[in-house]
């Protein structure tokens, strides 16, 4: 009766946790995180911080996103990660002790390249093209199931499996700026209409992950360097994720070596 009693137990609690599992990412771009693409940079290395929004209420979520950036020449290149406010909050938790919620724990990863086709970091105009990927990860990615045993480990294992899932999202587009000087500072405002690409990636057998597709958004924003070492930045980020009309809006600043004029 108590091996009745156990194996009952059992299928119900992996049922559970294969349903709870089940879903994949909604999107692999920083939710709630506009895409900073001015193309007014000079040469350096810059890490950067930034605090973002989403002015739909049906998806605001407060998110943070940290990265490092640098520039030679015509060439620049950033890295960020990033997450909401709630997911990060669970981050230590779902490392050490992973529950079946934990798959819906997303951080997403991003990276951008871009080159300017016209001016130069001290330039009145400047404009660049660029292109980027990112995808999401979830905060079980990580965990070792084998520091577990029974029932624990099969549903860890079964959590990895059904959300291998990933989406693919690269952006392509162009970016303008002009450079406008102030009293004692100046502001560089700029304008970047991109397409973004969406797919999927490592489905599980049977799985429904989503459809493949794209997007049209369009950013602007301005970035105001200080005394050469820091710099303050905001964008608004507007147009369709999956077919949904999504607004982004981010504030963020960054401290390092030449990159800002």
């Amino acid at each position: 009766m108590h091996r009745a009693l156990r194996q009952t137990v059992r299928s119900a609690v992996l049922a559970t946790a294969a349903a709870l599992i089940a879903a994949p990412a909604l999107m692999a771009q920083i939710p709630g995180m506009p895409l900073y693409t001015n193309p007014r940079y000079g040469s350096g290395v810059r890490v950067h911080a930034d605090l973002g929004n989403s002015s739909e209420p049906s998806i605001a979520h407060q998110t943070l996103q940290a990265g490092v950036s640098m520039a030679l020449g015509p060439v620049g290149f950033s890295a960020s990660l990033g997450s909401t406010t709630e997911n990060l909050t669970s981050l230590n938790t779902c490392t050490t002790h992973p529950t079946a919620d934990c798959s819906r724990k997303k951080l997403s990863a991003a990276a951008l390249g871009q080159f300017r086709v016209l001016g130069d970091g001290n330039s009145e105009v400047t404009v660049a093209i660029f292109g980027g990927l990112a995808t999401d990860l979830s905060m079980t990615d990580a965990v070792d199931c084998g520091q577990y045993t029974g029932i624990a480990a099969t549903v860890c294992n079964i959590d990895k499996k059904n959300n291998s899932a990933k989406r693919l999202t690269i952006p392509v587009g162009a970016s303008v700026s002009a450079h406008i000087p102030l009293l004692i500072t100046s502001v560089n405002v700029w304008a970047a209409p991109r397409y973004s690409f969406n797919t999927m990636m490592n489905c599980p057998d049977g799985a429904s992950c989503g459809s493949n597709g794209g997007d049209i958004r369009f950013a602007v924003g301005a970035d105001m360097p200080i005394l050469g070492l820091f710099a303050l930045r905001a964008a608004y980020d507007m147009g369709k994720v999956g077919g949904q009309s999504a607004n982004f809006f981010g504030l963020g600043g960054s401290i390092g070596f030449g990159g800002v004029h």
